[in-house]
């Protein structure tokens, strides 16, 4: 008769593998994996540090630039703000006293602001993407453009390096 395996998340598991950062530690519990200090307590400390400077973030930062920035990370001592463009990372550099001042009260040790420009198209309409195609001077495919690429690609080898390039060309997201 098959023995039955104990599955109580509290008891040791047996592993015969060597602990790695990030990983479960041999013979100790989940529980102590996520106690542990390179477990998931330092990435909630983590998460919970940038919601408390995001926080700080919008209070401090006029509306339009708030909305425009984000606090991606916070690691040894620096905040880093990625903003939408260079206006907005210009404009958050002459605010770095306010912003300082307002990461000063969330009890995070945050000696340096760090910007970065990072544009969110993922989180832009399809009509914006567009928009912004235009003004880079980049032109989205239309349907008719696809479908002759498709056409050429069909009748070429599927190895040669022509149709390789001819089907990265034509993905969904150069779309019009």
């Amino acid at each position: 008769m098959a023995q039955k395996k104990n599955l109580n998340p509290h008891d040791p598991i047996k592993s015969s593998r060597r602990s790695t950062p990030g990983s479960l530690p041999a013979n100790n519990t989940v529980e102590a994996f996520l106690d542990s200090p390179d477990g998931a307590a330092h990435l909630l400390s983590q998460a919970k540090s940038i919601a408390r400077l995001q926080a700080a973030f919008i209070s401090a930062a006029p509306p339009g630039l708030a909305g425009a920035a984000r606090v991606s990370n916070v690691r040894a001592g620096k905040v880093i703000i990625h903003a939408e463009n260079g206006a907005v990372a210009s404009k958050l550099r002459q605010l770095t006293t306010r912003l300082q001042r307002a990461f000063d009260q969330t009890g995070t040790d945050a000696a340096e602001i760090e910007l970065k420009v990072r544009p969110r198209h993922q989180d832009l309409s399809d009509s914006e993407v567009a928009l912004h195609h235009r003004a880079s001077g980049k032109r989205p495919m239309s349907d008719r453009a696809r479908a002759l690429i498709a056409n050429l690609q069909a009748n070429l080898s599927p190895d040669s390096e022509l149709a390789q390039a001819l089907q990265l060309l034509s993905r969904p997201d150069n779309k019009a």
